[in-house]
């Protein structure tokens, strides 16, 4: 399978500036990472046991993309209503509700995940390869598992958004060895919850899409 960098489909993004990452020409794409992106990194963890290891999966709880969606209907409800039913409009704008995750990590906390991550503005993709790099390990990642809320991606083909890269704050990512239990407990407390992927001990950092391999990167300054 041709493996080819996500980014490379999502120029247009405008990423964040408290992720400095820098690029390195030596042959292929490497990274470097600045104390303030450090920063960065280390503020979104919510949790480290410091026992991140091959074979742990990856769960994601929470949908992709619910903070730029739900920006994009807080900012353009009038547009939205001439092109979607007031019912449709009226459950996007509950999106909101779901940004804040103080609740949802208090009970994440209860099924002992190994390391509990919060999506960030800079978006899921960015968010995964963020663990790989501050755990030092490797991923593979199927993309047609991470959860994803109808009412977002409306919204986000409305504006040409990609939830994928844009602001995802709302959403969690669990390392964890009891990935099952998870996906139970979260599902079971209304919650979208699903695997997503699986963490190794190489340091590729790959989502796959059918027969495609995508590396991932981090959204980093231009």
């Amino acid at each position: 399978m041709e493996k080819v960098k996500i980014s490379d489909s999502a120029d247009s993004v405008q990423l964040n500036n408290e992720c400095g990452y820098s690029e390195q020409q030596s042959g292929k794409s490497q990274y470097s990472i600045n104390p303030k992106s450090r920063s960065f990194i280390e503020s979104n963890i919510l949790l480290n046991s410091e026992n991140t290891l091959e074979g742990m999966d990856i769960v994601m709880v929470g949908p992709v993309g619910i903070k730029l969606a739900a920006d994009l209907v807080k900012n353009n409800e009038a547009q939205l209503r001439t092109r979607f039913t007031s019912n449709f409009v009226d459950e996007c704008k509950e999106l909101e509700k779901l940004v804040d995750i103080k609740q949802l990590t208090t009970e994440l906390v209860k099924v002992n995940p190994d390391f509990l991550y919060a999506v960030s503005e800079t978006g899921v993709f960015s968010a995964l390869w963020e663990i790989g790099y501050y755990c030092n390990k490797g991923m593979t990642i199927d993309i047609p598992q991470i959860p994803v809320k109808q009412e977002i991606i409306e919204v986000c083909e409305e504006f040409g958004a990609d939830p994928y890269t844009g602001d995802g704050r709302g959403a969690v990512l669990c390392v964890c060895n009891n990935a099952s239990n998870m996906v139970e407990y979260c599902t079971s407390r209304g919650y979208m919850a699903a695997i997503i992927g699986s963490i190794n001990n190489t340091k590729d950092k790959i989502a796959i899409y059918g027969d495609e391999e995508r590396y991932l990167e981090p959204n980093r300054i231009r």
